[in-house]
């Protein structure tokens, strides 16, 4: 509103858009940003093209055109970070991990893009059978952002899985404490984790405590 010329506002507020659903929103925006397609830069054409593709699920194409992006501007992490996104949206997630190398570990600290930074890369690896190294990125993401429920979960059934009882009781809690808008059988299945890791800690009052609020979601 400030620049109405100042077009890469538009870029970003498309996106949002999309992951929102508002269609008709980002056709216009689109709309908007191709009939002023010259006044951008050919860094921006590419930012363009890759964002339209991203609009109509063509993700490979995408990831092409932050490619072409990237050959321009080689260490933008904005540009970075969505070639790494839509290579897993495309599923090749070895792209992605090859992609988040070129700026390290986590190049953005404490902002908020370092936790969605380390989610895509966690999913990667994940995808990849890579599940040491997920762990890794899933516990850096939580140092960012210690509520984060994306990187609790799955961080969540690691330590389970691998019964590291003590480091999963924080997880479990925080996660429980944050369900109450999750579906039932997913609150059920939060609660029963929950007890099942009281139990190998030997806290067996607890654990009787969280089955029995397993069981009241059930029968809500």
């Amino acid at each position: 509103e400030l620049d109405p010329g100042f077009l890469v506002p538009l870029m970003y507020q498309t996106y949002i858009l999309q992951t929102r659903g508002e269609h008709a929103r980002v056709a216009a925006l689109l709309e908007t940003l191709a009939a002023r397609r010259e006044e951008l830069t050919p860094f921006g054409r590419c930012w363009l093209d890759g964002l339209k593709a991203f609009t109509k699920q063509r993700y490979y194409e995408g990831m092409q055109h932050m490619r072409a992006a990237a050959r321009i501007a080689p260490r933008d992490p904005i540009t970075i970070h969505w070639i790494g996104y839509l290579a897993l949206l495309a599923n090749r997630p070895h792209e992605t991990v090859d992609a988040f190398k070129v700026l390290g570990a986590n190049p953005w600290g404490s902002h908020p893009l370092g936790v969605t930074w380390q989610w895509i890369l966690c999913r990667a690896h994940h995808m990849l059978g890579e599940h040491e190294l997920a762990v890794q990125a899933y516990e850096l993401a939580l140092q960012s952002d210690a509520d984060n429920e994306d990187a609790a979960m799955p961080l969540l059934t690691e330590y389970v899985n691998t019964e590291q009882w003590a480091k999963a009781e924080p997880l479990a809690e925080l996660l429980v404490k944050k369900s109450g808008k999750r579906e039932k059988a997913e609150q059920h299945r939060l609660q029963t984790t929950f007890g099942k890791v009281l139990v190998a800690l030997g806290k067996h009052e607890q654990a009787i405590e969280r089955r029995a609020i397993a069981v009241a979601v059930s029968a809500r």
